[in-house]
């Protein structure tokens, strides 16, 4: 799905940005086991797309803890 996203980019048909949010509205879309979700962070715990709270988009996660106080999105 990503894979075509790029695909049509470097064919010209999409722009980065075009291509970009293409591919984030397509994950957005996905549940699996009665709801759950993906989301995009980038290495450095940067979240790049939350399919539920846009709130988060473009904050860095790396501070963020679970309630047993592991830095989560640090480990993922």
């Amino acid at each position: 799905m990503l894979s075509a996203q790029q695909a049509r980019e470097a064919a010209g048909e999409l722009t980065h940005a075009q291509a970009l949010e293409a591919a984030f509205q397509a994950v957005k879309a996905m549940r699996y086991e009665k709801g759950n979700y993906v989301w995009i962070q980038d290495f450095e715990a940067n979240m790049k797309m939350h399919p539920d709270r846009a709130d988060l988009v473009g904050r860095s996660m790396a501070d963020f803890k679970d309630g047993d106080g592991h830095f989560i999105f640090r480990e993922f």
